[in-house]
């Protein structure tokens, strides 16, 4: 079983190289982040890391709180530590997401849509086989193992954010299409 899954994981991880290869050959440019934002994207994007900055001296205060009061969490330190890891990254891109500076400019929300798809799909497999072995609980605290269901869902949170935004843009170009 653990080598059907770390073959399934490697095959991910080609196809998704593979993926982002292609996209940017088709695109008939460089996959450089050199000149992908404009001017209005960057400022969004600045406003965005200063959330998520903010909302990581947020959690080091909690995480002091915690280890000082002595309190027992059902998860151990690398548990906690992974998931408040990845809050702020889910702020920033969500909010990123929210404001349309996400995607750069020239480049399709589709393409970040199936990426983010695939990486889900590969997580899942992964938090299968994890769950399966019985790592993810080990003496009644979540383990560092959460790792993977952590990113997972985030990806998730990251996939129904750009499907959402990407529905509003059909949206917003069906109207646009009505009025001309």
């Amino acid at each position: 079983m653990k080598d059907i899954t770390y073959a399934a994981m490697f095959l991910a991880v080609i196809a998704i190289i593979y993926a982002i290869i292609y996209t940017g050959k088709k695109s008939g440019r460089r996959t450089s982040a050199k000149g992908e934002y404009d001017e209005r994207q960057d400022r969004i994007r600045g406003r965005g890391y200063r959330i998520s900055f903010f909302a990581y001296m947020i959690e080091f205060a909690a995480l002091m709180f915690i280890d000082g009061a002595d309190l027992r969490l059902p998860l151990t330190d690398g548990a906690m530590y992974a998931i408040m890891f990845l809050i702020p990254i889910c702020i920033f891109v969500v909010y990123c997401i929210s404001k349309d500076a996400f995607v750069g400019v020239g480049n399709r929300i589709n393409h970040f849509i199936a990426l983010a798809a695939a990486v889900l799909v590969v997580s899942a497999a992964s938090t299968i086989a994890q769950a399966a072995r019985g790592e993810m609980i080990v003496d009644g605290k979540l383990t560092g193992a959460c790792i993977t269901p952590a990113y997972g869902l985030l990806f998730l949170v990251v996939l129904i954010s750009l499907s959402v935004k990407n529905i509003q843009k059909k949206a917003e170009e069906g109207m646009a299409d009505e009025e001309s």
